[in-house]
């Protein structure tokens, strides 16, 4: 008495869905303040510093065998590639926040909305339709 019941549709029906689908259009986005840019930094500084103690005390509690240090350089080698990633992240918001702090300087009265922020996200929306294009041509 089982019934088969089917909980996802089938690959042929996923991949019509997908490219009848229309490509994602984000609203107008404002510019993050100065502030907001900070305390991004700041959260990521703070993640970095996380990810530090979570690794040696995983590195501590691992056992002093042949797999234990193997798994050691694991630990070490991925932790210090996610604070290369948070760093080059921070670097790139700090430039940012350079930028809108200079614009706001030139003109305080009317700080400019646009940053390489909408300039990247156009640059993705555009790529998005291409592929969307390329998919529905082939």
């Amino acid at each position: 008495m089982s019934k088969l019941c089917t909980i996802f549709p089938s690959v042929s029906q996923s991949i019509s869905a997908f490219e009848n689908a229309e490509p994602l259009t984000f609203p107008d986005m404002q510019t993050p303040t100065v502030a907001q840019i900070e305390t991004a930094i700041d959260v990521l500084n703070k993640l970095a510093e996380r990810l530090n103690i979570q690794a040696a005390h995983f590195i501590v509690q691992l056992p002093e065998t042949q797999i234990g240090t193997h798994y050691a350089g694991t630990i070490g080698l991925e932790t210090g590639e996610q604070n290369l990633n948070i760093k080059n992240l921070t670097k790139k918001l700090k430039i940012w926040e350079e930028e809108l702090t200079e614009e706001t300087k030139c003109d305080p009265a009317k700080p400019s909305m646009r940053s390489r922020f909408n300039d990247v996200l156009e640059q993705c929306i555009v790529l998005e339709e291409k592929y969307f294009a390329m998919s529905r041509a082939s």
